[in-house]
Protein backbone atom coordinates (compact mmCIF):
# COMPACT_ATOMS: atom_id res chain seq x y z
CA UNK A 1 0.00 0.00 0.00
CA UNK A 2 1.18 3.61 -0.22
CA UNK A 3 0.68 6.29 1.94
CA UNK A 4 -2.66 7.48 0.53
CA UNK A 5 -3.92 3.94 0.73
CA UNK A 6 -2.63 3.49 4.14
CA UNK A 7 -4.35 6.18 5.32
CA UNK A 8 -7.64 4.25 3.73
CA UNK A 9 -6.62 1.22 6.10
CA UNK A 10 -6.78 3.35 8.47
CA UNK A 11 -9.97 5.50 8.21
CA UNK A 12 -11.75 1.90 8.13
CA UNK A 13 -10.41 1.07 11.50
CA UNK A 14 -11.33 4.39 13.02
CA UNK A 15 -14.44 3.97 11.26
CA UNK A 16 -15.10 0.62 13.36
CA UNK A 17 -14.42 -1.22 10.42
CA UNK A 18 -17.70 0.17 8.84
CA UNK A 19 -16.83 0.58 4.85
CA UNK A 20 -19.54 3.12 3.61
CA UNK A 21 -18.61 5.54 6.82
CA UNK A 22 -15.16 5.00 6.34
CA UNK A 23 -16.25 5.87 2.22
CA UNK A 24 -18.38 8.64 3.58
CA UNK A 25 -15.49 10.16 5.28
CA UNK A 26 -13.21 9.96 2.65
CA UNK A 27 -15.22 10.38 -0.69
CA UNK A 28 -14.12 7.35 -2.61
CA UNK A 29 -16.02 4.30 -3.23
CA UNK A 30 -16.75 1.63 -0.77
CA UNK A 31 -15.60 -0.53 -3.58
CA UNK A 32 -12.66 1.00 -4.28
CA UNK A 33 -11.90 0.23 -0.42
CA UNK A 34 -12.29 -3.23 -0.65
CA UNK A 35 -10.69 -3.80 -3.44
CA UNK A 36 -7.59 -1.81 -1.68
CA UNK A 37 -7.90 -4.46 0.85
CA UNK A 38 -8.75 -7.57 -1.19
CA UNK A 39 -5.73 -6.91 -3.14
CA UNK A 40 -3.80 -6.46 -0.64
CA UNK A 41 -4.49 -9.27 1.33
CA UNK A 42 -4.26 -11.75 -1.35
CA UNK A 43 -1.02 -10.20 -2.89
CA UNK A 44 0.42 -11.23 1.14
CA UNK A 45 -1.97 -14.17 1.70
CA UNK A 46 -3.13 -12.73 5.34
CA UNK A 47 -5.93 -10.76 6.40
CA UNK A 48 -6.26 -8.09 8.05
CA UNK A 49 -9.96 -8.36 9.30
CA UNK A 50 -12.03 -10.59 10.88
CA UNK A 51 -15.07 -10.79 8.55
CA UNK A 52 -18.90 -12.14 9.35
CA UNK A 53 -21.14 -12.92 6.08
CA UNK A 54 -18.88 -10.78 4.07
CA UNK A 55 -18.54 -7.41 6.68
CA UNK A 56 -15.74 -6.26 8.27
CA UNK A 57 -15.72 -7.14 12.38
CA UNK A 58 -12.73 -6.53 13.52
CA UNK A 59 -9.18 -6.72 13.29
CA UNK A 60 -6.96 -10.23 13.22
CA UNK A 61 -3.82 -10.34 15.40
CA UNK A 62 -1.80 -9.02 11.74
CA UNK A 63 -4.20 -6.57 11.41
CA UNK A 64 -3.34 -4.69 14.96
CA UNK A 65 0.12 -4.67 13.61
CA UNK A 66 -0.29 -3.46 10.56
CA UNK A 67 -2.34 -0.46 11.50
CA UNK A 68 0.76 0.06 14.72
CA UNK A 69 3.25 0.26 11.36
CA UNK A 70 0.52 2.24 9.45
CA UNK A 71 -0.25 4.79 11.67
CA UNK A 72 4.04 5.00 12.10
CA UNK A 73 4.63 5.24 8.61
CA UNK A 74 1.99 8.00 8.02
CA UNK A 75 3.33 10.46 10.97
CA UNK A 76 6.94 9.80 9.43
CA UNK A 77 5.46 10.65 5.97
CA UNK A 78 3.41 13.62 7.47
CA UNK A 79 7.01 14.86 9.20
CA UNK A 80 9.00 14.09 6.03
CA UNK A 81 6.81 15.98 3.71
CA UNK A 82 6.31 18.90 5.66
CA UNK A 83 10.10 19.30 6.67
CA UNK A 84 10.82 19.10 3.03
CA UNK A 85 8.03 21.36 2.17
CA UNK A 86 9.03 24.04 4.48
CA UNK A 87 12.44 24.18 4.19
CA UNK A 88 11.72 24.50 0.30
CA UNK A 89 9.54 27.35 0.79
CA UNK A 90 11.54 29.48 3.19
CA UNK A 91 14.00 29.54 0.52
CA UNK A 92 11.96 30.66 -2.18
CA UNK A 93 9.69 32.67 0.08
CA UNK A 94 6.46 30.88 -1.24
CA UNK A 95 3.52 30.80 1.14
CA UNK A 96 -0.04 28.79 -1.16
CA UNK A 97 -3.24 29.80 0.34
CA UNK A 98 -6.49 27.63 -0.12
CA UNK A 99 -9.17 29.30 -1.70
CA UNK A 100 -12.72 28.24 -2.19
CA UNK A 101 -14.56 29.27 -5.59
CA UNK A 102 -17.92 30.80 -3.74
CA UNK A 103 -15.29 32.21 -0.75
CA UNK A 104 -13.37 34.06 -3.26
CA UNK A 105 -16.18 35.65 -5.20
CA UNK A 106 -18.37 36.69 -2.45
CA UNK A 107 -15.98 37.93 0.47
CA UNK A 108 -12.57 38.11 -1.01
CA UNK A 109 -12.63 39.29 -4.55
CA UNK A 110 -9.68 41.41 -3.99
CA UNK A 111 -7.99 39.75 -1.13
CA UNK A 112 -5.20 38.51 -3.55
CA UNK A 113 -4.14 41.78 -5.00
CA UNK A 114 -4.30 43.40 -1.23
CA UNK A 115 -2.22 40.46 -0.20
CA UNK A 116 0.63 41.58 -3.31
CA UNK A 117 0.24 45.23 -2.13
CA UNK A 118 0.96 44.73 1.64
CA UNK A 119 3.28 41.78 1.64
CA UNK A 120 5.24 42.65 -2.27
CA UNK A 121 8.08 40.17 -0.98
CA UNK A 122 6.15 37.92 -0.85
CA UNK A 123 5.72 34.85 -3.48
CA UNK A 124 1.81 34.05 -3.76
CA UNK A 125 0.34 31.07 -4.93
CA UNK A 126 -3.33 31.12 -4.62
CA UNK A 127 -4.80 26.97 -4.63
CA UNK A 128 -8.86 26.95 -5.72
CA UNK A 129 -11.06 24.20 -5.40
CA UNK A 130 -14.14 22.61 -3.33
CA UNK A 131 -13.32 22.73 0.60
CA UNK A 132 -12.71 18.83 0.73
CA UNK A 133 -10.21 19.22 -1.66
CA UNK A 134 -7.98 21.74 -0.07
CA UNK A 135 -7.98 20.28 3.13
CA UNK A 136 -6.50 17.21 1.81
CA UNK A 137 -4.08 19.56 0.47
CA UNK A 138 -3.57 21.56 3.29
CA UNK A 139 -3.02 17.42 4.93
CA UNK A 140 -0.59 16.58 2.53
CA UNK A 141 1.84 20.01 3.06
CA UNK A 142 0.69 20.93 -0.41
CA UNK A 143 -1.41 24.43 1.23
CA UNK A 144 0.13 26.29 3.77
CA UNK A 145 -3.39 27.98 4.60
CA UNK A 146 -6.85 27.43 3.48
CA UNK A 147 -10.34 29.09 4.01
CA UNK A 148 -12.59 26.07 4.83
CA UNK A 149 -15.96 25.53 5.66
CA UNK A 150 -17.41 22.59 6.86
CA UNK A 151 -18.67 20.08 6.75
CA UNK A 152 -15.13 17.75 6.55
CA UNK A 153 -13.72 14.88 7.42
CA UNK A 154 -10.40 15.88 10.07
CA UNK A 155 -8.16 13.49 10.74
CA UNK A 156 -4.97 16.05 11.62
CA UNK A 157 -4.21 18.35 14.25
CA UNK A 158 -5.25 22.35 12.49
CA UNK A 159 -5.38 25.35 13.86
CA UNK A 160 -8.85 27.10 13.32
CA UNK A 161 -9.81 30.66 13.47
CA UNK A 162 -13.66 31.42 12.63
CA UNK A 163 -13.56 34.40 10.36
CA UNK A 164 -17.23 34.24 9.33
CA UNK A 165 -20.66 33.45 10.63
CA UNK A 166 -23.04 33.17 7.66
CA UNK A 167 -26.18 30.87 7.14
CA UNK A 168 -27.91 28.87 4.51
CA UNK A 169 -30.95 30.31 2.61
CA UNK A 170 -33.20 29.27 -0.23
CA UNK A 171 -33.19 31.59 -3.67
CA UNK A 172 -35.52 31.63 -5.90
CA UNK A 173 -37.89 33.50 -8.31
CA UNK A 174 -40.30 36.33 -6.73
CA UNK A 175 -43.07 34.46 -7.74
CA UNK A 176 -41.76 31.13 -6.76
CA UNK A 177 -44.69 29.38 -4.43
CA UNK A 178 -42.43 29.34 -1.42
CA UNK A 179 -42.39 33.38 -1.95
CA UNK A 180 -45.64 33.23 -0.08
CA UNK A 181 -44.01 32.17 2.83
CA UNK A 182 -42.15 34.09 5.83
CA UNK A 183 -39.62 31.48 6.86
CA UNK A 184 -39.55 28.10 4.57
CA UNK A 185 -39.65 24.24 6.03
CA UNK A 186 -37.26 21.35 4.65
CA UNK A 187 -40.09 19.72 3.99
CA UNK A 188 -41.73 22.82 1.95
CA UNK A 189 -38.22 22.88 0.09
CA UNK A 190 -38.15 18.99 -0.60
CA UNK A 191 -41.13 19.62 -2.42
CA UNK A 192 -39.56 21.69 -4.68
CA UNK A 193 -36.80 20.98 -7.69
CA UNK A 194 -33.30 21.95 -6.97
CA UNK A 195 -30.23 23.27 -8.47
CA UNK A 196 -27.40 22.37 -6.01
CA UNK A 197 -23.61 22.42 -5.98
CA UNK A 198 -21.72 19.00 -7.32
CA UNK A 199 -20.51 16.52 -4.70
CA UNK A 200 -17.14 17.96 -4.86
CA UNK A 201 -18.31 20.51 -2.73
CA UNK A 202 -18.69 20.50 0.57
CA UNK A 203 -21.59 22.46 0.67
CA UNK A 204 -23.79 19.72 -1.03
CA UNK A 205 -23.29 17.14 1.55
CA UNK A 206 -23.94 19.84 4.47
CA UNK A 207 -27.30 20.37 2.66
CA UNK A 208 -27.85 16.68 1.39
CA UNK A 209 -27.06 15.37 5.19
CA UNK A 210 -30.10 17.41 6.32
CA UNK A 211 -32.22 15.86 3.61
CA UNK A 212 -31.00 12.48 4.90
CA UNK A 213 -31.98 13.14 8.57
CA UNK A 214 -34.92 13.57 7.60
CA UNK A 215 -35.06 10.17 4.94
CA UNK A 216 -36.01 12.84 2.51
CA UNK A 217 -34.90 12.47 -1.28
CA UNK A 218 -35.03 15.51 -3.10
CA UNK A 219 -35.66 15.82 -6.71
CA UNK A 220 -32.18 17.64 -7.93
CA UNK A 221 -32.93 19.26 -10.62
CA UNK A 222 -28.69 19.54 -11.83
CA UNK A 223 -25.85 19.86 -10.06
CA UNK A 224 -23.50 22.81 -11.00
CA UNK A 225 -19.71 23.86 -10.07
CA UNK A 226 -21.19 27.63 -10.48
CA UNK A 227 -23.14 29.56 -7.96
CA UNK A 228 -23.79 31.84 -10.53
CA UNK A 229 -24.87 29.19 -12.83
CA UNK A 230 -27.23 27.94 -10.52
CA UNK A 231 -28.81 31.33 -9.99
CA UNK A 232 -29.53 31.74 -13.43
CA UNK A 233 -31.20 28.39 -13.44
CA UNK A 234 -33.76 30.12 -10.62
CA UNK A 235 -34.78 33.08 -12.48
CA UNK A 236 -38.32 32.72 -14.12
CA UNK A 237 -38.47 29.20 -13.12
CA UNK A 238 -39.83 27.14 -9.56
CA UNK A 239 -36.15 25.54 -9.31
CA UNK A 240 -34.63 27.00 -6.27
CA UNK A 241 -31.32 26.59 -4.99
CA UNK A 242 -29.38 26.80 -1.77
CA UNK A 243 -26.61 29.19 -0.94
CA UNK A 244 -24.90 30.93 1.77
CA UNK A 245 -26.46 34.71 2.59
CA UNK A 246 -23.46 36.34 2.01
CA UNK A 247 -24.08 35.71 -1.70
CA UNK A 248 -27.22 37.50 -2.26
CA UNK A 249 -25.54 41.09 -2.61
CA UNK A 250 -24.21 39.81 -5.49
CA UNK A 251 -27.47 39.37 -7.30
CA UNK A 252 -29.98 41.57 -9.35
CA UNK A 253 -32.60 41.47 -6.26
CA UNK A 254 -34.96 42.72 -8.76
CA UNK A 255 -35.05 38.95 -10.11
CA UNK A 256 -34.57 37.03 -6.86
CA UNK A 257 -35.32 36.77 -3.72
CA UNK A 258 -34.63 34.97 -0.58
CA UNK A 259 -36.15 33.15 2.36
CA UNK A 260 -34.74 32.10 5.63
CA UNK A 261 -34.86 28.61 7.22
CA UNK A 262 -37.38 28.26 10.22
CA UNK A 263 -34.50 26.07 12.23
CA UNK A 264 -31.07 28.30 10.89
CA UNK A 265 -28.46 26.10 8.94
CA UNK A 266 -25.06 28.03 10.14
CA UNK A 267 -22.46 28.21 7.64
CA UNK A 268 -19.10 29.28 9.54
CA UNK A 269 -16.15 29.85 7.26
CA UNK A 270 -12.65 29.45 8.85
CA UNK A 271 -8.89 30.05 8.45
CA UNK A 272 -7.22 26.93 8.98
CA UNK A 273 -3.58 24.93 8.99
CA UNK A 274 -1.48 22.64 10.14
CA UNK A 275 -0.16 22.42 13.60
CA UNK A 276 3.74 23.32 13.57
CA UNK A 277 6.03 24.01 16.30
CA UNK A 278 6.87 26.90 14.66
CA UNK A 279 6.04 28.46 11.45
CA UNK A 280 8.23 30.42 8.91
CA UNK A 281 7.51 34.55 9.11
CA UNK A 282 5.55 34.91 6.68
CA UNK A 283 3.26 32.20 7.02
CA UNK A 284 2.25 34.02 10.72
CA UNK A 285 2.35 37.24 8.77
CA UNK A 286 -0.39 36.46 6.18
CA UNK A 287 -2.23 34.14 9.33
CA UNK A 288 -2.89 37.25 11.22
CA UNK A 289 -3.30 40.00 7.92
CA UNK A 290 -6.14 37.81 6.90
CA UNK A 291 -8.03 37.27 10.01
CA UNK A 292 -7.43 40.96 10.29
CA UNK A 293 -8.60 41.61 6.51
CA UNK A 294 -11.72 39.31 7.14
CA UNK A 295 -12.99 41.13 10.51
CA UNK A 296 -12.62 44.77 8.58
CA UNK A 297 -14.26 42.91 5.70
CA UNK A 298 -16.94 41.94 8.24
CA UNK A 299 -17.57 45.50 9.66
CA UNK A 300 -17.63 47.36 6.63
CA UNK A 301 -20.02 45.07 4.84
Amino acid sequence: MDIRQLKYFVEIVQSDCNMTRAAKHLFVSQSALSQIISSFEEAHNLDLFYRERGRLVGLTPIGHKYYKYALEMIGLHDRMMTTIHNESRKLNNVVRIGLPSIVLRTRLTNVVLDLRKTYPDVNLEIIEGGCQFLYERLDEGDVDLAILMDPIRRTGEFQDQVLIHDKFVVFMDPNNPLGKKKKVTWDEVNQMPIAIFNESFSTNRLVMDQFAQRQMKPEIFVHSSSWEYLIDLVKGNEIITILPLSTYHLMNSDQIIYREFKKDLPFNIYLSRKKYEAYPTSHNLLYDWIKNYIDQQVISG
